[in-house]
């Protein structure tokens, strides 16, 4: 009969290997199908617009039977080998497997999934599809192809029938290749019991969504977020977030709630989501310390979002990674977290994430402090971060309230300074004083992150060069020794642009040995002879700096001098050397008001 099909066998090779056999038959109502595949690849899925990471497919599945009383049996299986990180965050091959186990009895479709990531335990989700709603649908006489035009909103799989029932649990790092792992880490369980009715434009959902145990980090910022525990309730279109709670680690803790409307009928539903953040750790890096209070909205639905709110940061500290040491100050700066900075090799996503619009303000009002290398000082003010979550856009002023910073080991008390953010662009000025036996001197350091610059002057007047000798070595030009006056010399020409022109062969040693600070300078012993006096000092890390210290002395040649901060409150001293060999430890304490 015309409307009778034979298919004898159908081979589809790639690569020069056969990967898909099918063969089966169709007559009058019955039918019988049988499809083979070995190492198909997943690429060649790819012309059907289904975008799946590298892998192989392996299939042997049967369908036979009516179409009033059709039966479906077989297994699939997927495995590939997908880029990944290791605890320690090493970046790591992850073997990753899904095997799909079909079954039908006389009422239902079951379709058994497990998943199975190296050796993470694995993960099972159990789909149950019962029979007659379906068979309903395919045999259903109704026109639904007559459609008046093509571009009506209507469409014909609207009517299509939603009736099963999901239940499983779920490794989350097994599943977590749906997410980029450069961006995003995710482990954990997850149980479901979710009830699916209802047609597919018009969906009905019952059941419920439980995270436990589950943690997520984010390796660009250092977020992380432990103690994952959420429960999302499913009636109807809605999905109510309850009982979410996480903590970030330490003492801070996060809370979730707000609802989300499942897009039906060619709406893009709806999201309105609150979350309270309460002294948590947002960014964990070396140079920041801080705790974040306050709340974020996500509002909008499944193709725009809207991340709004206000975070105060309190305690913050924020580490400098430069030194003003007894040369001419240079500050190197690196760009962390700029945009643009970071070239991450993006190896996709299979979840088509919503565009996120960023209007969030972070303020600093109390203990807000800028530390490192000499530098002392508290600060207030706000930032506001605008754009998206691809290109945020920070503008804002932060502002010094006190504090001090250490030119050529000489202390200059704060009067004024801000940092100001325009456009991402940062720009800095900042004044300081130093005052001793009448000499006031002030320190103007201004520029943008790459590019600072620093400009002395005196009240009463002093010329350029005094005002260096006066700090460097605490004497007039006329006083100085021949090595002190080479140090003047580059530290003069620095300071007017021309250092990479310059003759500075302290600097230059200083740079080879790899170490701070480099001082030489000529002396005399006990006896009343003259020698030199030769000192380097190394920060051996943002919290501990060496110097020790070559004399003339016979008798005690060299001296040490160790500073610890053992918190930012907190700073040991040890020095050895001197006339009897140990000077003993000093502990230091200040506080912050």
């Amino acid at each position: 009969q015309s409307e009778d099909l034979l298919l004898k066998e159908l081979n589809l090779t790639a690569f020069d290997e056969p990967v898909l056999k099918v063969n089966g038959f169709y007559k009058g109502d019955q039918f019988e199908f049988q499809a083979h595949a070995k190492k198909l690849p997943s690429q060649l899925l790819s012309a059907l617009d289904w975008h799946v990471k590298p892998g192989k497919f392996s299939t042997d599945i049967s369908a036979r039977g009516t179409f009033s009383d059709p039966e479906i049996n077989g297994n699939l299986n997927y495995q590939a080998t997908l880029a990944g990180y290791n605890e320690e965050g090493e970046t790591k091959d992850i073997n990753f497997s899904w095997d799909v186990n079909l079954s039908t009895d006389s009422a239902a479709f079951k379709i058994k999934s497990t998943f199975t990531r190296s050796s993470s335990p694995p993960g099972e989700l159990v789909i149950t599809i019962p029979k007659q709603p379906y068979l309903n649908y395919s045999t259903d006489k109704k026109p639904h192809a007559k459609l008046k035009s093509a571009s009506t909103e209507t469409s014909r799989f609207d009517a299509f029938p939603l009736d099963a029932t999901i239940i499983g649990h779920i490794n989350l790092q097994t599943v977590s290749f749906l997410l980029d792992p450069d961006l995003h880490r995710l482990t954990g369980e997850a149980d479901t019991n979710i009830t699916l009715n209802g047609t597919l434009g018009k969906p009905k959902m019952n059941g419920f969504v439980q995270l436990h145990n589950s943690r997520y980090q984010n390796p660009i910022t250092g977020t992380l977020i432990e103690d994952i525990h959420c429960r999302v309730n499913a009636e109807q279109i809605s999905l109510a977030f309850s009982d979410c709670f996480a903590t970030d680690g330490a003492g801070g803790n996060y809370q979730l709630k707000g609802t989300m409307l499942a897009p039906t009928n060619g709406s893009p539903g709806s999201v309105e989501l609150n979350l309270v953040t309460q002294q948590v750790n947002i960014l964990r890096r070396p140079d920041i310390e801080s705790e974040a209070s306050g709340a974020i909205k996500l509002s909008g639905n499944f193709n725009s979002l809207l991340a709004s709110g206000h975070l105060e940061l309190s305690p913050l500290t924020i580490v400098i990674n430069s030194t003003l040491s007894d040369n001419i100050p240079t500050i190197d700066v690196e760009e962390t977290n700029f945009p643009g900075k970071h070239n991450i090799q993006k190896t996709g996503s299979p979840i088509a994430l919503p565009n996120i619009e960023l209007n969030l303000v972070l303020s600093a009002n109390n203990q807000a402090y800028l530390r490192g290398h000499g530098l002392e000082a508290e600060l207030k003010g706000k930032i506001n971060i605008q754009g998206n979550l691809e290109k945020p856009r920070y503008d804002g002023t932060v502002e010094t309230v006190r504090g001090k910073f250490k030119i050529f080991n000489k202390s200059f008390k704060l009067e004024q300074g801000n940092v100001s953010f325009n456009n991402n662009a940062l720009n800095i000025t900042t004044t300081g004083i130093y005052k001793r036996n009448g000499q006031r001197i002030q320190a103007d350091l201004s520029g943008t992150h790459d590019n600072l610059k620093l400009s002395l002057s005196a009240i009463p007047q002093m010329a350029e060069d005094e005002i260096l000798a006066y700090l460097i070595f605490g004497k007039s030009i006329q006083k100085m020794t021949p090595f002190q006056a080479i140090q003047l010399a580059a530290a003069v020409q620095s300071l007017r642009g021309g250092a990479n022109g310059s003759f500075d062969p302290i600097g230059s040693t200083r740079e080879l040995l790899h170490v701070d600070t480099l001082s030489i300078d000529s002396t005399s012993t006990t006896e009343g002879d003259n020698g030199v006096n030769v000192g380097v000092g190394k920060y051996l890390n943002e919290r501990v700096y060496l110097e020790l210290e070559r004399t003339p002395n016979p008798s005690q040649p060299w001296r040490g001098n160790l500073e610890i901060e053992l918190t930012p409150n907190i700073n040991l001293e040890s020095s050895t050397g001197g006339n009897t060999g140990v000077e003993g430890a000093t502990l230091k304490w200040k506080r912050d008001y």
